[in-house]
C-alpha cells in the first residue's frame, strides 16, 4: 500500500529532478522504483549516500537507471575534466 507521500510524488505528471530524503526503511527506493515504471524519459540517474544502498539500487532498479555514488559520480566528472 502506498502511503500518501509516495502517491503524491508519483502521480506528478513530469519528472526532472527528484530528491527524497528520510530515514532508512521509509520507502525511499521503493517510491523511485514506482516512478521509474511509469515516466517515459529515460536514461535515469539515481544517486546514492553509500555505496551499499547503490549495489542495493543497481539490484532493483532497470536497466535504463544508472546508480552511482555522488562520489563516484564527482570522480568520473573530475576524471572527464583532466
Amino acid at each position: 500500500m502506498l502511503t500518501n507521500s509516495q502517491l503524491s510524488v508519483i502521480e506528478k505528471p513530469i519528472y526532472s529532478k527528484i530528491f527524497l530524503s528520510g530515514v532508512a526503511g521509509t520507502g525511499k527506493t521503493t517510491t523511485l522504483e514506482m516512478i521509474e515504471g511509469v515516466i517515459d524519459a529515460k536514461p535515469i540517474l539515481f544517486l546514492a549516500f553509500n555505496r551499499k544502498i547503490a549495489d542495493d539500487a543497481s539490484r532493483r532498479m532497470a536497466t535504463t537507471t544508472t546508480v552511482r555514488t555522488f562520489n563516484s559520480l564527482g570522480h568520473r566528472i573530475w576524471a572527464q575534466a583532466i
